[in-house]
């Protein structure tokens, strides 16, 4: 496990087991008496994680990516959102563990599996390095920064490995009206985060229309019509709590895309620097026991194919 303070950075190198995903705890003490933890506390903006595989001289990248992009994205179908969205200031997002009182400072968790999207099988061999950085500011200048810390660990499963996991992050630049996320082949999922909308009225809105190509689906959306597929997925009040935040491409068990393309069309004036980001889950194949990179090539798209029909 490796174990962070603000400001710190550390690596993990981890053999012999099975594992799935990354775990990101932050523990976050207050630094006065009788006063709550807010959202903006813990700023995983400042945060950096960086996974990968290296096996029989192989070396395969399975994350790299901003705190914000990755633990948001992972957050997205489930309760540990409510930390997660735009604007929420209250401590409500937190577990806590010590409330706040006259005399009492408030301690409270946020805790955050990213998934691999697969199983890593280190048993015969291989391992993974895991690397986090927190920089200067990941905690408010309001917590203790003495006490405060950021846990990062892989999490152990049980399962058979497939095909190499992959997380890669794109974020969206203010000056592109239409920019291109090309995830490529084997995906998963793509999520679109956006980090500081915080409702769905047409005003706040930063995708005004959105194209999505794939080998096997091809589908455009406008912004009215990506609020009313989203609200397939929530009920009412957790559907706005994602404000501008979607899922493109949607997990479906089994099914991997190839060729996969996404071209938004962008509100530029709603578009703020490192605010927005592409997030896609993706399964690489692993040949002959060997990671490979980004020289996929035919023999690529067949190998994942195989996993599929197998």
């Amino acid at each position: 496990m490796i174990t962070l303070l603000n400001g710190g950075n550390d690596s993990k190198t981890y053999r012999g087991r099975k594992y799935g995903g990354i775990r990101v705890t932050a523990y976050c003490v207050h630094d006065s008496v009788a006063t709550t933890l807010d959202s903006d506390d813990f700023v995983p903006a400042n945060l950096s994680l960086q996974c990968k595989l290296q096996r029989n001289g192989g070396n395969h990248q399975i994350c790299n990516g901003n705190g914000d992009a990755l633990l948001s994205a992972g957050s997205f179908i489930n309760s540990q959102w409510q930390f997660f969205q735009p604007g929420f200031s209250t401590n409500t997002g937190y577990k806590i563990l010590l409330a706040q009182a006259g005399a009492v400072k408030e301690i409270g968790l946020v805790s955050v599996d990213i998934p691999f999207g697969g199983v890593l099988d280190l048993t015969k061999g291989g391992e993974i390095i895991l690397g986090a950085q927190a920089s200067a500011g990941v905690f408010s200048a309001e917590l203790n920064l003495n006490t405060s810390q950021i846990t990062v660990d892989l999490i152990e499963v049980e399962g058979i490995e497939t095909g190499l996991p992959q997380i890669i992050t794109q974020v969206v630049s203010p000056n592109e009206v239409q920019p291109m996320f090309s995830a490529g082949d084997g995906v998963r999922s793509v999520f679109f985060m956006n980090r500081d909308k915080t409702g769905i009225l047409n005003a706040d809105a930063v995708i005004s229309a959105v194209n999505v190509d794939t080998d096997s689906k091809s589908a455009s959306w406008n912004y009215n019509q990506l609020i009313a597929e989203r609200s397939k997925d929530f009920y009412a009040t957790e559907d706005d709590k994602r404000c501008q935040s979607f899922c493109l491409l949607p997990f479906s068990a089994g099914k991997l895309y190839f060729g996969v393309n996404i071209k938004p069309t962008l509100v530029t004036a709603n578009v703020n620097a490192s605010k927005n980001y592409f997030v896609a889950w993706k399964v690489c194949p692993s040949m002959n026991s060997v990671a490979i990179g980004q020289q996929a090539s035919q023999t690529y798209s067949q190998t994942v194919g195989q996993y599929l029909t197998n």
